[in-house]
């Protein structure tokens, strides 16, 4: 059965309130060079109660490394113990013996890490863009959201909720994921209804084109299918509703976001692609 770490040991964590800025200077314990890794996974665990029983000495100690670490957890969640020895501390005696629970904070504490590296690497691949075109304003601005950004929790949309750590990656070029996507088409409508037109588009989903899609390789059947009832309202609402312009991003070849936008006033189909691409004739 998997050991978690008492309540009283999250005062040696960041808090969930703490800002991005903030938790960027928070100072972990660090890892043990796995150089140094000697011994076999086992060696940690001892049937035999604890000896030490302070946690701010617990919490300081190095961290085994984290392909050793990956193993302990398994190995505690799996087969259990009653303490833990340091063996990968090259001064460790046997005779000091930590509670079991230092074993999931270790795990915590490389989580931890891993986000803060993340959002380490993020910011700074920002900053240096923002600073190298001169848009100095733009980075204050980045700076002081950044400081009132907490750096763990969940961001609750209309359409998605996203972990808050997911939002490092906006300030990469790694891949977004249809939760990222989601987030800014609402980012999208609330601008929108900022400014006072959000009754005239229809914003959807990622999921839209692959109905349509499926719509237009059923011709036959899109009139009378209740499969398509849905998608059909949603054409009634654009061609002679309130409703004028139809937005959706779309994937393409499951490698590539593109967006589209239907203006149905104009008749125009616009297509934006960050590539400039020229549309598929698929599409």
């Amino acid at each position: 059965m998997p050991v978690s770490f008492p309540p009283i040991i999250q005062q040696h964590l960041p808090a969930a309130s703490l800002d991005v800025l903030s938790f960027l200077n928070f100072h972990y314990p660090s890892f043990a060079p796995s150089e140094t890794w000697k011994w076999q996974v086992k060696n940690f665990v001892s049937n035999l109660a604890p000896t030490i029983e302070d946690e701010a000495k617990a919490t300081q100690l190095a961290l085994p490394p984290k392909t050793v670490l990956a193993d302990l957890v398994q190995l505690i969640n799996t087969q259990g113990g009653h303490s833990i020895i340091c063996a990968h501390l090259e001064d460790h005696l046997e005779m000091w013996r930590y509670p079991l629970w230092l074993v999931q904070f270790w795990a915590e504490v490389s989580r931890q890490q891993s986000i803060q590296e993340k959002w380490q690497q993020a910011v700074t691949n920002l900053e240096n863009m923002l600073k190298a075109k001169g848009q100095y304003g733009e980075y204050r601005k980045v700076k002081t959201m950044l400081s009132r950004l907490p750096w763990t929790g969940t961001l609750r949309n209309a359409s998605t909720h996203i972990s808050m750590n997911q939002l490092a990656i906006y300030f990469t070029t790694d891949w977004l994921s249809d939760d990222h996507e989601l987030a800014m088409l609402d980012v999208l409508m609330e601008d929108l209804s900022r400014a006072g037109c959000s009754n005239e588009y229809l914003l959807k989903n990622t999921a839209f084109s692959l109905l349509l899609k499926s719509a237009f390789g059923h011709q036959s059947e899109y009139h009378s299918s209740p499969a398509f009832e849905w998608l059909r309202r949603r054409g009634e609402d654009l061609a002679s509703g309130p409703k004028k312009f139809l937005v959706t991003i779309v994937n393409k070849e499951n490698i590539h976001w593109t967006a589209v936008v239907l203006d149905f006033e104009s008749e125009d189909i616009l297509y934006g692609d960050s590539y400039n691409n020229p549309m598929p004739t698929n599409l």
